[in-house]
């Protein structure tokens, strides 16, 4: 536009116009800011306009949606469906709130949206059912904690309101800051906190007034060496007619700075004021799972009707409040006389003190034994010690001690474990570290009729020393279980049956020691060699494989891999992995 001008040469220069030169661009100067003035007024109108024209777009949205919310298809729901709908959809998303208010939202929010859909949630008991109550964490500097307990004591008298009967799962967690506790320096501030917990009285006696509907109970408790309303919860009365079927205790403590001689004995204080003093949950003849989590006194003298049991999980003891208590074989054997009728048991173990010599014990119905070591291996005897005739199951997990000194099978527990029950296993994980390659090699020779394998080797970090006399998953590990061999000279039959037969899902879980691309290229051979189209007879073809990398750094993808050498991947699930760069 500005070449269009007689000045156009002289613009953006240092020219001084002459007094006719500039009368003429004063001139040009206003012509020109009329026409900018017009294309404004131009633009304020068009400006309106748009402003009207996007109203009434919005007004079209408005009234396409809302008729389109006419055709939905949940208005058409039968009453039946849409409590189903709504019990599914409580049922997948349980949140964890710390709040202790986020649970209940879900019933509740389902409850607000229409007249129906509240006549609906409010006649579906089963909606009401799971009580997730996450206490707020209780410190002596929060001025509302009385205030969020208030309503979420309402929340929960309505919720157990509107179960009307049906049987509840109860998870109950708090409720107190760890680092309020340890800053306290008198019993003036200790007494101060029970009395501000005396609080929970309400919300504890709402749900004792449901006792007869538990079914499910969880309680999580992480609190000081003081009494508290919470203790109710545990000293329920054993009821002929209870329902309650699974119990998860997980209790810890926190001790104050004023309490520096607590820890010579906080045992006896807990087992006379907390859980020990009188008849407990514990006791009911209907449990029959139970999940106890850093146990504080002996397990075997504590209260419970083990021969009701079926499930058991025991985690160990408190290291703080029970440090004096192991639990090795022998405590293991007293545990399994106690509960003659249970069919799956997860213990730790120690492998001190020394084993005392017994009489095998049975335990008729036990399909499952998980054990996770104290240390890395279990008692090179423990095996002669029990007889399981039932077992189909077992996982051996990754020990707490960074001292893991790998044993052949002669030495090894768990090997003279495998070797016992091996042919009658169907799922075994092991923990391959505390294993040499040898030993590894002679437990699953063992495991003729293992259906699913899973093998976790390294550790994240390569945390355990003494990994090159270990067993991991090397290429030499996955050539053993390849198989089947083939070789010409024998007219193409197979040479040996392979390790593993009936092999159909594997899990092997890797850390980043000592991995490479011959791990992977063994793993495929694997895979491929498994999948073999027609194969030969009594060998299993393998189903599912998952391969975890505890620091990925696959550089190829697998699944590429396999199909190159055209393996047949139909029916075939392999996940677990990541492939960080892609060839």
């Amino acid at each position: 536009m500005a070449s269009s001008s007689p000045f156009y040469p002289l613009l953006k220069t240092n020219y001084v116009p002459s007094d006719a030169e500039i009368r003429e661009i004063r001139m040009l100067i206003s012509r020109r800011q009329a026409v900018l003035d017009d294309i404004d007024q131009q633009m304020n109108i068009l400006g309106r306009q748009s402003w009207q024209l996007l109203g009434d777009k919005l007004a079209e949205m408005d009234f396409i949606s809302d008729h389109l919310a006419l055709l939905s298809p949940i208005k058409r729901a039968p009453d039946d469906i849409l409590s189903s709908i709504f019990v599914a959809a409580v049922e997948e998303r349980r949140p964890e709130g710390p709040q202790g208010l986020v649970s209940f939202r879900q019933a509740m929010t389902l409850s607000h949206v229409c007249k129906r859909w509240r006549a609906v949630s409010i006649g579906t008991k089963s909606l009401w059912r799971y009580l997730e109550i996450h206490i707020p964490n209780y410190s002596p500097y929060r001025d509302d904690w009385r205030v969020q307990l208030g309503k979420l004591e309402s929340m929960v008298r309505t919720s157990i309101a509107r179960s009307a009967g049906y049987p509840l799962c109860i998870e109950v967690e708090g409720c107190i800051e760890g680092y309020a506790v340890s800053t306290w320096s008198s019993a003036m501030e200790s007494k101060s906190t029970r009395e501000d917990l005396r609080c929970l009285e309400g919300l504890v006696g709402v749900l004792l007034e449901s006792t007869a509907q538990w079914r499910d109970v969880l309680f999580r408790f992480t609190l000081p060496l003081l009494d508290t309303p919470l203790r109710r919860l545990i000293l329920v009365q054993p009821s002929e007619n209870a329902i309650l079927r699974n119990i998860e205790l997980d209790f810890h403590v926190v001790l104050s700075a004023s309490e520096p001689d607590m820890l010579h004995g906080p045992l006896e204080v807990w087992q006379t004021k907390w859980m020990y003093g009188g008849p407990s949950i514990l006791m009911h003849d209907s449990i029959r799972k139970l999940n106890l989590n850093w146990v504080m006194q002996d397990i075997t003298t504590m209260a419970v009707n083990w021969p009701s049991l079926t499930h058991l999980a025991f985690r160990g003891y408190h290291r703080l409040v029970a440090s004096s208590l192991h639990f090795g074989a022998n405590e293991a054997v007293s545990l399994l006389k106690l509960c003659p009728n249970l069919v799956s048991v997860s213990i730790p173990m120690e492998s001190t003190p020394p084993i005392v010599a017994t009489e095998p014990i049975t335990v008729a119905l036990l399909e499952e034994l998980s054990i996770t070591p104290r240390s890395y291996d279990i008692p090179a005897h423990f095996a002669s010690l029990v007889a399981l005739p039932s077992l189909r199951k077992l996982a051996i997990n990754e020990g707490s001690d960074p001292h893991c000194i790998p044993h052949d099978y002669e030495k090894s527990g768990v090997a003279h474990f495998v070797e016992r029950f091996g042919n009658q296993l169907t799922d075994v994980k092991l923990y391959t570290p505390t294993l040499t390659p040898t030993g590894l090699d002679h437990c699953l020779r063992c495991l003729t009729n293992v259906v699913r394998l899973e093998l976790h080797s390294n550790p994240p970090g390569g945390r355990h020393r003494n990994l090159s006399s270990a067993a991991t998953l090397t290429p030499q590990m996955f050539a053993r279980i390849t198989g089947p061999e083939y070789k010409s000279d024998t007219g193409g039959h197979l040479v040996e049956v392979p390790v593993l037969p009936n092999l159909e899902a594997v899990a092997f879980n890797c850390g980043h020691y000592g991995f490479g691309e011959l791990v992977l290229d063994a793993l495929v051979d694997f895979v491929a060699a498994r999948r073999r189209e027609g194969g030969e007879p009594g060998i299993a073809c393998l189903r599912k494989a998952e391969f975890v990398v505890s620091d990925p750094i696959l550089l190829r993808d697998p699944l590429k891999l396999l199909r190159a050498k055209h393996v047949n991947l139909d029916g075939f699930s392999f996940k677990g992995y990541e492939v960080y760069s892609v060839d």
